[in-house]
């Protein structure tokens, strides 16, 4: 989805509990489906941050093999 190269599901601990979390660099696509419609982005499981100068797209799910969601509209 979006041209995205994520890499495998890492499990994660929150405060929500067990969580598992694909990362990848954000791509032109992405960035053109966030600026238009960042809400849908997020609520279909996707964040985005800055680490050292360097964006990250993350992908979040409760399901240990993380699939990714089918495009949105």
């Amino acid at each position: 989805m979006y041209g995205l190269d994520f890499g495998q599901p890492q499990r994660v601990e929150t405060r929500g509990g067990t969580a598992y979390v694909r990362e990848a660099a954000p791509t032109e696509q992405f960035w053109s489906a966030w600026r238009q419609n960042q809400d849908a982005v997020k609520a279909a499981g996707f964040s985005l941050r800055k680490y050292h100068d360097e964006w990250s797209v993350s992908y979040w799910s409760d399901s240990e093999d993380c699939p990714l969601p089918k495009p949105l509209p």
